[in-house]
């Protein structure tokens, strides 16, 4: 989507035409990743607990891993939403 906004608006003005770089994609899909793991976050734990994918501990194991109990599983799912939207985002789809 950004390099298809570069091309556009190299009509006006041609230092638009930098946003077709793969340097400046590649640095803008990590910036957008990051956002929006950041302002993300907090609102899917929130989603994560109450549909209660929460960490179990087993007794059997050490004290120290009871403090664990309670905290959302599937991380993983806005590490990779992140990486979805950012590349889909940021990627030559062509």
């Amino acid at each position: 989507m950004f390099e298809y906004l570069g091309t556009v608006l190299v009509d006006y003005d041609p230092g638009f035409d930098v946003l077709r770089y793969l340097t400046v994609r590649t640095l803008g899909g990590a910036v957008t990743a990051l956002m929006i793991s950041i302002l993300m976050g907090p609102l899917i734990i929130k989603i994560l607990k109450s549909m209660q994918f929460e960490q179990h501990v087993r007794t059997q194991g050490p004290e120290s891993h009871y403090k664990k109990s309670g905290t959302p599983t599937m991380g993983g799912l806005l590490i990779l939403s992140s990486l979805v939207i950012s590349t889909l985002s940021v990627g030559r789809l062509k």
